[in-house]
């Protein structure tokens, strides 16, 4: 006689299973400590990117890129970036492009793009 097929089990929800009590209390948070304004000599020494009045950092401006990706790089030219990959593998030095890997991506120096970019014929309209 064939064993009789069990029903899959059905996930309980949240309001069906039995509540649990913690067995100790959790501990009190510590009020803030009271907020003393800073003398006008720290004041005047605060760098800018330590926390603002509302806790949030300051970005500051971003440099310039040292690297750019082969999209960023081909986008600047207004080629696809399978050409700047062809280029990167080319055997003739006067049309190569060096490049670099971090972290498993393709890494273009900045300097490269200026001397790829001023190699190029001018482009008349």
């Amino acid at each position: 006689m064939p064993k009789p097929r069990r029903q899959p089990a059905q996930p309980k929800s949240a309001a069906s299973r039995p509540r649990i009590a913690r067995s100790t209390p959790r501990p009190a948070a510590h009020p803030p400590a009271p907020a003393t304004p800073p003398s006008p000599d720290e004041a005047a020494s605060a760098p800018t990117s330590e926390a603002n009045d509302t806790g949030k950092r300051q970005r500051r401006a971003s440099p310039p890129p040292d690297f750019l990706s082969v999209e960023e790089f081909a986008k600047r030219l207004g080629v696809s970036s399978r050409t700047i990959r062809r280029l990167i593998g080319s055997k003739d030095p006067a049309h190569r492009i060096r490049a670099v890997r971090v972290g498993g991506q393709v890494r273009i120096p900045i300097g490269e793009y200026y001397r790829y970019a001023s190699s190029l014929p001018a482009v008349r309209p």
